[in-house]
């Protein structure tokens, strides 16, 4: 089995020792999709095996095919019921209909949605569309390439007001091209070296066909592009295929690309956001123009990376979805006993949390929030604490509220690496850190007593870190109007005969 250092080691020194600024598939930027994609794909392998989790879209289910029939007919439908009276044909004439322009689109996945107030939303969106609409006075419009099943009766609520990147068509398949990558001779080279660690060997023919899949979509970006002339295109989690796919279309057609991080992604062992050791002057075509980032210490991680280039920028844009959700929290009493909010990254609990929690059976009431790609893991971590015994724990509501309310209203916040960690900083906790190998993420942090590191992996050392955190007052929730001063200047920074009305 392979070692994730060893594989970041493996690409570090291939892209030491290999020209690689001008690796193009028709045209597009391989080197930063290929870095990338492998990086993520070995990541979550080693994930699943080593915490015995699998991620959401990776789990079987008896329901497959019906499921796959669903997702083929979505687009069709349009999520409309025929009872809402909406016929193919009406559907695909709505799709040919000169739309009104939209200066800014957004990309996103259900994985970003949630329920407020009622209203399905992307919840790092929603706030930078309100603000556009609101203080700019200028429309955007929101594409969705990737639903949830799970979500089927949300996403009818919301047909009319978004578009589902499956409506378009993608361009023609070509064998020969995948058939050209295959032969390339950094291309073979790359995965002969990584199969020498343990990747299996047919990477190389996953990746190769990945690569002409994005190159394939980028020709559904394109049409909407086309349709709505938008200057902004803003997405998250841009290092996946669709998105590598917009970001391509977007550079083609001169549309500023924009992607929206959402905690700290700069630690050197992170080949995602990393610096990157062959860097053209003029940037890659399959990475965003702007990285918006959370606060100034991530910024100056990542600046490291972006110097000597022209076109990828670093941005500070706050939270969005703190900066519109605080002022709406209330504090609330969320149990009669001290509530301890475990925050899951992609892992079930650990064997001396099991012990922390049998051995506060009556002082703590232990809140278990599941990371969402591992949100059908719930009646699994379920089993997993009824077999020791506990009874101390909440799965349901933890997993059911807003987070940044859980934030807010807990009484101890602990977590590995996470983004939760500097949500919880902003709600006013000293959260702690069990985690000691991502250190590097929130060293600064520490130092200003905003995190807890925890000196061991044990029941007692985590007990005492809990009291001692219980018994320092808490901060105060912190906003910002970071969101509306970096849609400022990513406004000004456009052509002026945008009709800018802010503030």
């Amino acid at each position: 089995m392979f070692h994730l250092k060893e594989i970041k080691d493996n690409i570090l020194s291939f892209e030491r020792d290999h020209d690689l600024s001008d690796w193009k598939y028709q045209g597009m930027d391989i080197w930063p999709i290929l870095r990338s994609l492998v990086f993520v794909e070995c990541r979550n392998e080693l994930n699943s095996r080593q915490n015995a989790v699998k991620l959401d879209w990776l789990r079987k289910s008896k329901r497959k095919r019906v499921r796959s029939f669903l997702r083929k007919l979505k687009v069709k439908l349009a999520f409309r019921d025929k009872d809402l009276g909406q016929t193919e044909k009406s559907v695909s004439k709505s799709l040919e209909a000169d739309p009104t322009p939209a200066h800014a689109m957004f990309f996103g996945s259900w994985y970003f949605r949630t329920t407020f107030k009622g209203r399905f939303i992307n919840k790092f969106f929603f706030p930078l569309t309100q603000i556009i609409e609101n203080k700019f006075h200028l429309r955007s419009i929101e594409v969705e390439y990737s639903t949830g099943n799970k979500f089927r009766s949300e996403y009818k609520q919301i047909s009319d007001e978004i578009e589902f990147i499956d409506a378009y068509e993608p361009g023609a398949y070509d064998e020969s091209r995948i058939k050209w990558l295959k032969n390339d001779s950094r291309f073979t080279g790359f995965f002969d070296s990584l199969s020498k660690l343990g990747v299996p060997k047919d990477m190389a023919d996953i990746m190769a066909h990945k690569i002409e899949k994005i190159y394939r979509e980028s020709f559904r970006f394109e049409q909407l592009f086309s349709k709505y002339q938008p200057k902004m295109a803003f997405c998250l989690t841009f290092f996946n295929e669709q998105m590598f796919a917009m970001l391509f279309a977007a550079s083609k057609a001169d549309v500023k690309s924009i992607d929206v991080g959402h905690g700290f992604p700069s630690d050197p062992e992170n080949l995602i956001y990393n610096r990157f050791g062959d860097y053209p002057k003029e940037g890659y075509n399959t990475f965003p123009d702007f990285f918006w980032v959370w606060d100034e210490p991530v910024k100056e991680a990542m600046n490291q990376w972006v110097q000597g280039q022209d076109k990828h920028q670093i941005l500070v844009g706050g939270n969005p979805w703190l900066d519109f959700i605080i002022p709406t929290l209330s504090q609330e009493s969320l149990s009669p006993k001290k509530v301890i909010l475990y925050t899951l990254t992609v892992n079930r609990p650990e064997h001396f949390i099991l012990d922390a929690m049998k051995k506060s059976q009556d002082r703590f009431e232990w809140w278990i929030r599941l990371h969402p790609a591992i949100s059908l893991a719930k009646e699994e971590v379920r089993e997993m604490f009824e077999k020791n015994g506990l009874t101390n724990f909440n799965l349901d509501e933890a997993n059911q509220l807003q987070l940044p309310f859980l934030l807010k209203n807990c009484d101890v916040h602990i977590s590995r690496n996470s983004s939760s960690i500097f949500e919880s900083i902003w709600m006013g906790n000293t959260p702690i850190l069990i985690d000691e190998e991502s250190i590097n993420y929130y060293s600064s942090y520490i130092k200003k007593d905003l995190v807890k590191l925890l000196p061991q992996e044990n029941d007692q050392s985590l007990l005492l870190a809990i009291e001692q955190v219980m018994n320092k007052p808490k901060g105060k929730n912190q906003s910002s109007t970071k969101s509306l001063e970096a849609l400022s200047f990513l406004f000004e920074s456009l052509p002026s005969e945008l009709p800018l009305k802010a503030l």
